[in-house]
């Protein structure tokens, strides 16, 4: 006989357990038996049997599946369950079967949808065969009824007949059966003595199944066979002592109403009542279990009030366990309504932007937690519907060193449950590499896999490689595409632009020979390599080379020992095994359970890349680590059923409405569930009726959400993204969370009538955590992070004076005495950058290389059509042919390939075309470079090379003319007229100016002076930041010589050539350099620094203005 035992208290079932336990059995060898549903719930009974016995040992813990195995091979050893039933080999047998059916009438629909183009799509073919399997692999113990019943007599439907191909596939020997089967069997099989008797003898004195929320009908009949041979005892969370399997919600009652309002039924007669809503609401999976295990004949104490618990905390959440437990609402049918203590926080609900401020909200909850009560971390268990979203939120917030940093004390934690490719970044390498394969060898995608250690290692690949890599793919503008003959398959066209091997050619050919070389050998070299890099790009060319041969191999069709082969070899060449054994283990079962699907199956068909990518994707997503589970401290898990364990306190996040509860995914196929179907057969008797307890992710996750609350001991905490990080919109909670806060308020209320109670449990917290609220004394807004208060300070508090990077200069005793013109100009353009990173040796970087794997399809705007433009002109100047310009900028992947390029190129080619005749007039002459040397009064020796067009010396930019453009002109002027060899006169070409500006010759003793003040500053600037920024100081320059010379409005012209005020321009201050010397330093503020900004200023563009002439 089946014994249920039901309480609202776990522990209390827990203690029942024991006693049954604690009595003889009649073989103390035999170990106990308690079948559980869970590793969690193993883990938990068995340390509190250990707390009630002292020591606890000699259990075992079976699953239900498990059990049910045994079972069946100690009553019908002659039948055997096929593993090919299973839905993970059931896909594989689909995949062969459906293309031998799809011709057949009934497969039409079937048919229309895996066929494309006259041939069947591999990967449609999968997708179905796995949602098949599945489907099967639920009717098999969920409609076992109707299984047996399509075996004995099928119907015309598709997936009937589908289900008999794969019966007859299977079951070529009798012997060979599905669970429904053995179902069958094992019922008849139990009346005969001898079985009976052998199934003794395997089992326990006594059988007992335990914190089990729900199990389908299936197994409870196979349980109450068992029950006439051994007795079998139930321990069963009920929520309530009343009997409640007739309630009903208000809304379920509407819906009654509607249905029988056509049948003049009247709803008196049904005899339904609302009870507790919440019970009503969200108790669907246990009413229906419990109401179907009453059904069977049972021996219950469900009524029986000793064995409940009622609640007798005086907090809100006390009183909605009780109103639970008693069946009662809240605020009706004589219940009045409780007052609540507005520091009631036995129920929070926090509101917040993104996940890691839920997990941020978290922490200063339970350390709060821990500061005021006698709770410790175990205590505490955090579920989420999905904790693989937060994972690494939790791992961010709750690390050691960074509770360390932040003046916090360590918090000891475990996540269970986390996927497989979330716990491990080999397998994760691995299923990246397989994304990979499966892709058009994209750029970023490629680079991205060295950022695994787990692959770098087995190149020799280390950080600084990576980095050097990923500088050389954006250069070389690598975008997708192995070679020419892989870019033809998508483009029908042959190409190697931007392929990879394109790329190789560039590297390898710029080892040997310059890049000003030109083409050579149909190759421009890039020689960005010298050295010891060739260390480095080997290893690099050794990992591409690997990675393209395996992609290779993953475009040819293999059977599925093939695969398991290829990915084999795979992990071995690409991945560090050595380093991380068990990973590699747990792939390695992966494909062992594939090499037994394949012998069992004897498959032979070729199966594509995508199908067994797909399939690997799959298995690696549903393998869950659940050893973490109550291993230490606070527990984070996955919100799943058979979770029902109490503690003192209870934290649920991602309560988002639309994504808890789960919906239900309704198949069309799916023909037990669909009423369409089952409304259009003709006769009742072969109409399907749904069988009590089916899956349903829905009701499971409201059940779910009503076991937590029942579990919590002394605390609840709800959080939920209510509002957008983007625009401050709020956002509605799960509908689970909408549906506690009514009956809060419906039931309870606050004696202070300034707020509601709404506003007592729900927090609507700041975006930042930083924000001075949670620093203040206010309770609901909580924070202990000494971090995160200096940070609030900073930003809040009283301003501090800022300082520039450098206040006092730097003195070195060496210094380069040596310098080029270009460095001189170098520093003169941004003397910020200059010392910065010639000084101190910092390099800051100005962006992140960000790998675009998109194709140029056009150079619109920004730097690359400047710098396009400027290449035209200049090559325009030297008298080289266009043609020639378009096909060295293809092979350096500048402009698109193909006619694109070209039409580019020739609009730009047209636009400069004036410009060029422009210059060229000013070019005339013989040509000559000349090396000169100037060495200046400060000891500094400045050499350049100036190019000279007779007595003239001409600079050109297809652009608008900047300040650097005459500081640059006038630079090298001075620096041509101090050595005093040549008389010259300098000119200054841009687009915007139809006549150039002109710098006439000067006498070599002035132009000494002018060359000195200018080394004086540069002397001036290698100890120190000068505030000198070429574009600013040319406009202060120009408005003190123009009729505005009104301080305020010059400062206010000042600030938005400084600082920007428009997308078009780019301000001085926007470059890292100059933000870092003068990070939230104004310069127009400081008196110091704005009068040397002046004289500086006003020094340089005089110089400048005395010898400019304007053509």
């Amino acid at each position: 006989m089946i014994h249920l035992h039901a309480s609202n208290n776990l522990e209390y079932l827990a203690a029942q357990l024991g006693q049954q336990l604690y009595r003889k059995k009649n073989n103390i060898l035999l170990p106990h038996t308690i079948i559980v549903q869970s590793l969690g719930m193993q883990r938990w009974i068995s340390l509190q049997l250990a707390k009630q016995f002292g020591v606890f040992l000699n259990c075992q813990f079976p699953f239900p599946e498990n059990f049910a195995e045994e079972i069946y091979k100690a009553v019908i050893p002659d039948y055997e369950l096929s593993p090919l039933y299973n839905n993970k080999a059931l896909v594989w047998l689909l995949v062969s079967l459906l293309p031998q059916c799809i011709d057949e009438k009934p497969f039409e629909p079937v048919k229309q949808y895996l066929v494309a183009d006259g041939t069947i799509s591999q990967v449609r073919l999968y997708q179905l065969a796995r949602r098949l399997a599945y489907m099967y692999d639920e009717y098999i113990v969920y409609f076992y009824e109707d299984i047996l019943q399509w075996e004995e007599k099928p119907l015309d439907a598709w997936q009937v007949i589908l289900w008999r191909y794969i019966k007859n596939s299977i079951s070529v020997d009798s012997r060979m059966c599905h669970k429904a089967q053995l179902l069958q069997h094992a019922v008849k099989a139990f009346g005969e003595s001898k079985n009976a008797q052998a199934l003794k003898q395997r089992l326990s004195d006594e059988i007992f199944l335990f914190g089990i929320t729900v199990l389908p009908e299936y197994y409870i009949t196979l349980f109450n066979a068992v029950s006439s041979i051994v007795p079998v005892h139930i321990f069963q969370l009920n929520p309530s002592k009343e009997y409640w399997f007739d309630v009903r919600s208000e809304k379920t009652i509407l819906r009654i109403k509607q249905k029988i309002k056509s049948k003049n039924i009247p709803i008196e007669d049904m005899h339904f009542e609302v009870g507790n809503p919440l019970l009503a609401s969200l108790g669907r999976v246990g009413q229906e279990y419990i109401g179907m295990l009453l059904d069977f004949n049972v021996e219950e104490n469900i009524n029986d009030e000793h064995h409940y618990t009622l609640h007798t905390n005086k907090t809100l959440l006390g009183y909605i366990q009780g109103d639970i437990y008693s069946c009662i609402e809240r605020g009706k049918n004589g219940n009045d309504k409780l007052e609540i203590t507005p520091d009631d926080r036995s129920i929070t609900i926090h509101s917040c932007h993104s996940p890691l401020r839920e997990v941020e909200v978290l922490r200063d909850y339970i350390i709060d937690i821990l500061n005021h009560t006698s709770i410790v971390p175990n205590d505490v268990i955090v579920m989420a519907p999905d904790i693989d979203v937060y994972a690494p939120f939790i791992k961010a917030v709750f690390d050691e060193q960074v509770l360390k940093r932040e003046g916090l004390p360590a918090l000891p934690y475990c996540i269970a449950d986390q996927s497989y490719k979330n716990t491990s970044r080999f397998i994760s390498a691995f299923s990246d590499v397989l994304e990979v394969m499966a892709g058009r060898l994209e750029a970023d995608k490629v680079c991205e896999l060295l950022d695994y250690d787990e692959i770098a290692k087995s190149f020799g690949i280390d950080k600084h490689t990576v980095m050097s890599f990923h500088q050389w793919v954006e250069e070389l503008n690598v975008k997708w595409g192995k070679d020419t003959n892989h870019r033809k398959q998508y483009t029908n066209t042959e190409s190697n632009a931007f392929t990879w091997h394109y790329a190789i050619e560039r590297l390898l050919m710029g080892y040997a020979i310059p890049q000003s070389a030109g083409l050579v050998d149909d190759v421009i070299p890039f020689d960005s390599v010298e050295g010891s890099q060739a260390v480095v790009l080997s290893c690099c060319i050794n990992f591409l080379e690997t990675l393209f041969c395996f992609f290779d191999e993953a475009q040819k069709p293999k059977k599925l020992a093939g695969w398991i082969e290829y990915c084999n070899n795979l992990i071995n060449t690409m991945l560090d095994v050595e380093n991380n054994s068990h990973d590699y283990e747990n792939i390695q079962n992966l494909f062992v359970s594939l090499g037994a699907i394949v012998n069992d199956n004897k498959l032979n068909d070729n199966i594509e890349f995508l199908v067994i990518k797909a399939w690997i994707e799959d298995f690696l997503s549903e393998q869950r680590a659940s050893s973490n589970f109550l291993s230490k401290g606070i527990t984070f898990c996955q919100l799943l059923p058979m979770r029902s364990i109490p503690f003192k306190v209870v934290c649920l996040l991602g309560m988002n409405d639309g994504q808890f509860p789960r919906l239900d995914e309704n198949i069309s196929f799916d023909i037990l569930r669909n009423e369409k179907y089952n409304d259009a057969l003709p006769h009742e008797k072969d109409k399907v009726k749904l069988p009590r307890c089916i899956r349903s992710k829905r009701n499971d996750d409201r059940y779910l959400f009503l076991e937590s609350i029942i579990s919590a001991k002394e605390y609840l905490f709800i959080s939920y993204q209510g509002q957008s990080p983007i625009d401050l919109s709020s956002k509605e909670p799960s509908i689970v969370v909408n549906e506690l806060l009514e009956y809060i308020e419906n039931g309870f209320y606050v004696h202070d009538q300034s707020q509601s109670i709404r506003d007592c449990i729900v927090t609507q917290h700041h975006l930042h955590h930083f924000h001075p609220a949670y620093f203040q004394d206010n309770r609901k807004y909580i924070s202990y992070s000494k971090r995160w208060l200096d940070e609030s300070k900073a930003l809040y508090g009283q301003k501090q004076d800022y300082q520039p990077l450098i206040t006092q200069p730097v003195e070195f005793q060496k210094h380069n005495t040596a310098i080029t013109m270009d460095e001189l100009i170098q520093f003169f353009n941004n003397p910020a950058r200059y010392f910065i990173t010639r000084v101190l040796g910092i390099y800051l970087r100005d962006n992140v290389i960000e790998l675009d794997s998109n194709e140029l399809l056009s150079i619109a705007g920004g730097l690359d059509e400047y710098a396009l433009n400027n290449e035209i002109v200049a090559w325009r100047i030297a008298n080289n042919d266009i043609q020639q310009f378009m096909y060295v900028k293809k092979k350096e992947g500048v402009i698109p390939d193909g006619i694109l390029g070209d039409v580019i190129v020739k609009n730009a080619d047209a636009n400069v075309a004036g410009f060029v005749e422009n210059v060229k007039k000013y070019c005339m002459g013989e040509k000559h470079s000349y090396e000169l040397t100037y060495t200046g009064h400060d000891g500094i020796t400045v050499t350049g090379t100036p190019t000279l067009y007779g007595e003239k010396q001409v600079f050109y930019r297809y652009a608008e003319l900047k300040a650097k453009d005459r500081m640059k002109a006038f630079l090298w002027h001075i620096f041509v007229c101090a050595t005093g060899e040549f008389g010259v006169t300098t000119y200054v070409l841009t687009k915007d100016k139809p006549q150039p500006l002109a710098y006439t010759n000067i006498p070599s003793e002035r132009a000494k002076t002018y060359l000195d003040k200018f080394l004086h500053l540069f002397n001036e600037g290698k100890r120190r930041i000068i505030p000198f920024f070429p574009e600013t100081s040319y406009k202060y320059y120009e408005l003190m010589h123009s009729q505005k010379k009104n301080k305020k409005y010059i400062v206010y012209d000042l600030e938005k050539i400084f600082y920007g005020d428009s997308d078009y321009n780019i301000p001085e201050y926007s470059d890292p350099h100059v933000k870092r010397a003068l990070y939230k330093v104004n310069i127009f503020d400081d008196e110091t620094l704005f009068a040397e900004f002046k004289d500086i200023a006003t020094e340089v563009f005089s110089m400048i203005q005395e010898w400019e002439v304007q053509q």
